[in-house]
């Protein structure tokens, strides 16, 4: 019997991998074994960005075998973090460098052309995998799974680390939305649903345009978009539209997750819109939601005695 890949899911397949040979055959083997007999689209494009598919690629693809006996060292961990951090574009890095040297050496970044030093993930799931394998829960952390997508997001919230928010600061007035980003992906890494896996801008998973930032896949199916300080609310908004950027992800549940400082208050609250208002030493938050009681939170992330739910960097 012949195995047909539909359109769609072939478009996610290559944003997925880049085309990376090896990636590409393990997917298109797994694919056909779990929907060998008339799997539809949306099933195929929710598996791509599942948890079993990231535990299957890396346990059993040749690309990832450098993770299993791999121990990353303080500067590998910080190249990892500043790439991490900014936009999914390439980046320059001198091919002397001895960290770029091993890495592209291991396959997680090439080079975009022949001696260039312009440098990109080997593949945009090596951004997912990197960044689960660095942020890691330590072992005696408080884990405590939500069962509804309310009280998922509460948690996240209330679990961010005021002292990490405050120290990332810097020079500028308010803190910058990646930073917003990855204090969040650490939190929810604590509080998501038994089995399943929060992914980072998944949206190259299900051959969208955009990057959606956070998505929790086994079945829930939900979407999460973090901003700073209410700026181009209409513009996220339209990505969630049937015609927007985020049309071909199947969810089921999204919010926008508007962090802004509590000066700037919220006029018109919007549906799936979160306005998270943060105090000037970040440890309290007042949450406002359309048609909802606001709710006042104290952030927990740093009551590491009572929760102990800060993530931490593996070294």
């Amino acid at each position: 019997m012949n195995f047909i890949i539909p359109d769609p899911v072939q478009r996610a397949l290559y944003n997925l991998t880049a085309g990376h040979v090896g990636l590409c055959r393990f997917v298109l083997r797994v694919l056909r074994d779990q929907f060998c007999e008339n799997g539809k689209t949306v099933e195929m494009l929710q598996y791509l960005a599942s948890t079993f598919l990231f535990n299957s690629m890396i346990g059993c693809a040749r690309a990832f075998y450098w993770i299993r006996d791999w121990k990353v060292n303080k500067s590998e961990a910080e190249f990892i973090r500043n790439k991490l951090l900014q936009p999914n574009t390439p980046f320059s890095g001198s091919l002397l460098d001895p960290v770029i040297k091993k890495f592209i050496r291991m396959g997680l970044i090439t080079t975009i052309n022949t001696n260039d030093e312009r440098l990109t993930f080997s593949a945009p799931i090596m951004r997912s995998v990197l960044s689960n394998y660095l942020f890691k829960a330590p072992l005696n952390v408080n884990q405590s799974p939500s069962s509804t997508f309310d009280e998922f997001l509460l948690r996240t919230i209330e679990r961010m680390s005021s002292s990490t928010l405050k120290e990332s600061l810097g020079k500028r007035s308010y803190l910058y939305e990646r930073t917003w980003q990855m204090e969040w992906f650490c939190t929810a890494k604590t509080v998501i649903p038994e089995n399943a896996l929060v992914s980072s801008d998944i949206g190259e998973s299900f051959g969208s345009v955009g990057f959606l930032d956070f998505y929790v896949d086994n079945g829930y199916c939900w979407g999460v978009e973090l901003i700073c300080e209410g700026e181009k609310l209409k513009k996220y908004a339209e990505k969630f539209e049937s015609d927007g950027i985020y049309a071909e992800i199947p969810l089921k549940q999204w919010a926008i997750l508007d962090f802004r400082h509590n000066t700037k208050q919220v006029r018109m609250p919007k549906k799936n819109f979160w306005y998270v208002l943060y105090s000037d030493d970040y440890k309290t938050v007042i949450i406002k939601r359309k048609d909802c009681d606001d709710i006042k939170l104290n952030l927990q992330g740093d009551c590491k005695s009572e929760l102990k739910s800060e993530l931490v960097l593996e070294l």
